[in-house]
């Protein structure tokens, strides 16, 4: 008889320690979603200021070319070049005496800063002596100009009677546009130098400029 209760009391025994250990199981189970829900607020350590910083910066150069294009543009003809400027830009003469020969102009922004220079010479003032047969006149202007060319150049093209040469100064880390213009009698240059904190103040203009630039 005490035998027959051992056996009962044992049975008894392993299926609490059965279904203590189950409900211990249980537990652990139900930890990890906790975990889990846990882990995506670890992506709100990632940075969230470069996307803001960058819109915001998309954001001020589309606000500065929609407001190029509402900005009024005045034409200047002072001797023998033409350039169309915004009104704001100031065109100054940088020569003490006139001369039909040559003239040369700067252009000053509000700031006083001087970011535009233009230079027009009579085409004789050019020399040509190593032009090489058949080649014309603005394509042998724009290989000299390119062999001599001091710039880290990241853009460049010849047209039918100009060229364009741009890229950074590697003296001064300074932004330049070069655009020579050969005319019927002169060749005029025009010259934007700028730094990388006057950008916003010259470049939604600079296309407009560049192809009003002519030359006699």
């Amino acid at each position: 008889m005490t035998k027959a209760i051992n056996v009962i009391f044992f049975a008894i025994f392993s299926v609490f320690i059965l279904t203590a250990c189950n409900n211990s199981g249980s537990n652990k189970t139900s930890a990890i979603p906790t975990t889990t829900v846990a882990e995506p607020s670890a992506s709100k350590n990632a940075p969230t200021t470069s996307p803001s910083t960058e819109s915001k910066k998309n954001t001020t150069v589309s606000d500065n070319l929609d407001n190029a294009h509402k900005v009024a543009f005045k034409s200047h003809n002072p001797c023998s070049f033409s350039i169309s400027l915004p009104t704001n830009f100031k065109l100054f003469s940088q020569n003490y005496e006139t001369s039909l020969d040559y003239c040369d102009y700067e252009v000053k922004l509000t700031d006083g800063s001087v970011i535009i220079e233009i230079h027009s010479s009579l085409n004789s003032r050019f020399p040509f002596d190593d032009i090489k047969e058949g080649e014309s006149d603005i394509k042998y202007l724009y290989r000299r100009a390119l062999s001599k060319s001091k710039l880290d150049i990241t853009y460049k093209t010849q047209k039918e009677n100009w060229f364009v040469i741009s890229g950074i100064d590697k003296s001064n880390g300074k932004i330049n546009y070069w655009k020579r213009v050969s005319g019927s009698n002169f060749i005029s240059d025009l010259s934007i130098e700028y730094t990388k904190s006057q950008a916003l103040q010259i470049e939604p203009y600079i296309g407009k400029i560049a192809t009003s630039f002519s030359s006699q």
